[in-house]
């Protein structure tokens, strides 16, 4: 049987404990990441990292202690006053460890402003012909550069938004939603033109040749 490889990145942000445990349970990760304070939401649903990364200026100390001499764990510590995100460190180090999709915990948390530099580290994934997705118990966020289908029963919940990260995306085709479209030309400037579709059909259809769309699947 081939190896999960996907990698989970648990971040300092904030996270649901119940969704956690939920979300993980029956799903198997080949490498888990814990980012600074992420360290301790790691402890607690009894996940071992296998990397430990950041400037370690928010875990709790006693916490990190217990990880710093473990078998098996691989700390890397940085300086509070550095240029990268510990989130974007972390992502960087999951591009060393295999191809598998890069999933975000905590991505999403409280601050505003980290949530913005980890949309725009996914295009760094992107780029890197990588799969990466940040979830919460709300949304599933992921970026797309070409036509994708999802199906409704593995949708994250009953919304479809489609945002433009880049300037323009098209031509924009949507089938099997609530709303279709039909070679159209989405704007960045007009970025609420896509929210809150809704999938009708088994499935729905997001084809376009040119440009990245934001994929948030949501739930109230």
């Amino acid at each position: 049987m081939t190896q999960n490889q996907d990698i989970l990145i648990i971040t300092g942000g904030s996270i649901d404990a119940a969704f956690a445990r939920d979300y993980l349970a029956g799903r198997g990760f080949g490498h888990v990441i814990a980012v600074d304070k992420g360290l301790e939401t790691a402890d607690r649903l009894g996940l071992v990292p296998e990397y430990l990364v950041g400037d370690f200026d928010t875990v709790n100390p006693e916490v990190l202690a217990a990880y710093r001499n473990r078998p098996g764990v691989t700390l890397r510590e940085y300086c509070p006053e550095k240029d990268d995100t510990d989130t974007q460190i972390a992502v960087r180090a999951a591009f060393t460890l295999g191809s598998g999709e890069i999933v975000i915990l905590g991505g999403t948390g409280t601050r505003f402003d980290h949530m913005m530099a980890n949309l725009f580290l996914m295009e760094e994934a992107l780029m890197q012909g990588r799969n990466c997705c940040m979830i919460d118990e709300k949304n599933r966020i992921r970026l797309a550069n070409r036509s994708f289908t999802l199906r409704r029963e593995e949708a994250w919940g009953d919304y479809l938004s489609l945002i433009p990260l880049t300037d323009i995306v098209r031509p924009v085709t949507l089938r099997g939603v609530k709303y279709p479209l039909d070679g159209c030309t989405m704007h960045r400037i007009r970025g609420g033109f896509g929210v809150s579709n809704e999938i009708t059909g088994e499935a729905a259809e997001v084809c376009f040749d040119e440009g990245i769309l934001i994929v948030v699947e949501s739930r109230d």
